[in-house]
């Protein structure tokens, strides 16, 4: 009987059930998931394929004629970051993100629900979105203009409440603006909206959370922090992942420096994660940072590099070149297991519990770099799909290795 209990310094999921913050949702597959509800549905048309929510206008109208789209409740707690990743692909206006509390209209506009409200619109005709709050009276006491972007193509939006009465505006991680005295109430709405005025619109949307925190479900409380706007609640072998776009997005787990009092000078260390790859040889190395557990000043990690080799300088001083994945199809889920001790072959890389490559150990494990999740703490990110993320303070042997590759399918969590 194995013990993947002992040694556990971090168990990071990427479940939703593991998150710290109110998960709205995903859109999976195709259909709409979670609670929401559509309306104008006369005015055009509502799909979800292939994790993609798309709403068509198909008649213009003055603003607010002839609106279609979906709405659902959200929590926006203090400390709390709502993410859209999200385009319009043609046409003047789109309401991308609505919050109000309460209300019956398409847009949440303040003066039909007696409350404030915030709309973010999108114009892929000229290239802007704006920001506009406003009150319950229906007048605007701030609009801002966002700078000049491409709205045509995903772009990641947030909106993040660091103090009770304070809303942040950001985009691409970059942040638009402050604004100060918002009172959205107790209960609160999230709306997408196609409104295009005199052109019909129609935009597209990739997914939404509001997620601030990945809880480390080990004993040791080593709850990582969501930077930037990984997708949650994505499918995997062994229940849900967090789906990471790479460069293109800069989202990773920023993980607690903790984790080094509890690995660094060690004899021992393992590292254990579920990933899968857009492909077998990325076309962007800057698409390849799996994750931070290294030496400070050590090499960057890749899985994979754009030859296909693994590059890893996980609990080292000196990295580990070109290990080989031939004949490994990376684009499936696969367990990606490292191992180390010290002595003759005691750093040892498995993928779906078969060793694939082995050198000789360092004398002490080697992690005082930041500790991070999908970044490999310089300029490389990673793409695609990670779930059941576990550090041990100790060489996790074969069996246990075996039984931690047996979990896939099980969709059950187990310790």
């Amino acid at each position: 009987m194995v013990d993947l209990q002992k040694g556990l310094v971090g168990h990071w999921t990427m479940d939703s059930n593991d998150l710290d913050g109110v998960f709205v949702d995903r859109f999976i597959g195709d259909s709409l998931g979670g609670e929401w509800e559509t309306f104008g549905e006369s005015n055009g048309s509502i799909s979800v394929s292939d994790g993609e929510l798309e709403i068509e206008q198909t008649e213009g109208g003055g603003s607010n004629t002839n609106p279609i789209g979906v709405r659902s409740k959200i929590e926006l707690n203090v400390g709390a970051t709502l993410r859209v990743r999200v385009k319009n692909t043609h046409g003047r206006h789109a309401g991308i993100i609505g919050l109000t509390n309460g209300g019956s209209q398409a847009f949440p506009h303040g003066s039909e629900t007696g409350n404030p409200s915030m709309t973010l619109y999108s114009r892929a005709d000229a290239e802007t979105a704006t920001v506009s709050m406003e009150d319950e009276n229906g007048d605007h006491p701030d609009r801002d203009s966002l700078p000049e972007q491409d709205y045509t193509e995903f772009r990641t939006l947030e909106i993040k409440r660091p103090g009770a009465s304070t809303v942040e505006v950001y985009a691409d991680g970059e942040i638009q603006g402050t604004f100060e005295d918002v009172d959205f109430g107790e209960a609160k709405e999230i709306y997408f909206v196609a409104d295009g005025h005199t052109t019909p619109n129609r935009i597209v949307v990739d997914w939404v959370s509001n997620v601030s925190e990945v809880t480390d479900s080990s004993a040791n409380d080593n709850h990582g922090a969501v930077v930037g706007s990984p997708a949650v609640g994505v499918d995997s072998v062994i229940g849900e992942s967090f789906r990471f776009t790479g460069i293109s997005s800069n989202s990773y787990i920023d993980v607690p420096n903790s984790v080094q009092d509890e690995l660094n000078g060690n004899k021992e260390a393992s590292l254990s994660v579920w990933a899968k790859l857009p492909s077998n040889t990325p076309d962007n190395g800057d698409d390849t940072g799996l994750c931070s557990f290294e030496a400070s000043g050590s090499s960057n990690t890749h899985w994979v590099w754009t030859n296909g080799d693994g590059y890893f300088p996980t609990f080292r001083t000196e990295r580990v070149d070109n290990v080989p994945t031939d004949g490994i199809d990376l684009t499936n889920w696969h367990l990606l297991t490292i191992t180390t001790k010290p002595g003759s072959n005691g750093w040892k890389c498995y993928v779906n519990a078969k060793e694939i490559y082995s050198v000789d150990g360092e004398s002490t494990v080697s992690v005082d770099a930041d500790c991070l999740i999908g970044f490999n703490n310089s300029s490389h990110y990673f793409k695609g799909d990670l779930a059941e993320f576990r550090l041990y303070n100790r060489s996790l042997s074969q069996k246990e290795i075996n039984a931690l590759y047996n979990m896939r399918n099980q969709k059950v969590r187990r310790s």
